[in-house]
């Protein structure tokens, strides 16, 4: 990301956070946002709507993880289709990941699809690999 494009995201955030004051919402204003660049370097963000109807996956497929310090530990990517309840998440877990760290979908997605990300993620020394086949059910098992 060029500096001219960084300063341009941290003006839309404060901006963001501007209309939220003015718009009588504090909780607007402290409201992270969700954000990326797609190839045409046009800064795309998730609505609160996205976030809580689950769709930021879909449009956010590569998330990143943070230590309670700020460092970054790991990325995830969900390969999942809109509304589907049957997908794959690809997690890759650096040295310094522990139990439980912080999510979120990473600002810049770098990479075009799911083989782009196993292709291309960084991976050394002490780094771990982790597959998640998920299925997603309106129930818990033996309940009814």
């Amino acid at each position: 990301m060029t500096t001219h494009t960084t300063r341009r995201v941290a003006l839309l955030t404060t901006l963001v956070a501007a209309a939220g004051l003015l718009a009588g919402s504090p909780a607007a204003a402290q409201m992270e946002v969700t954000c990326s660049l797609n190839a045409a370097a046009v800064r795309v963000c998730a609505s609160p709507e996205d976030v809580r109807a689950g769709r930021v996956q879909e449009r956010f497929p590569l998330h990143e993880i943070f230590h309670a310090d700020g460092t970054k530990v790991g990325e995830i990517y969900v390969a999942r289709k809109p509304g589907a309840a049957i997908y794959v998440e690809h997690w890759v877990m650096y040295p310094g990941y522990e139990y439980p760290d912080r999510i979120r979908p990473a600002a810049v997605q770098r990479f075009r699809s799911e083989q782009d990300f196993l292709d291309h993620v960084a991976f050394g020394a002490g780094y771990r690999y982790v597959r998640w086949d998920v299925v997603e059910q309106g129930t818990i098992p033996g309940r009814r």
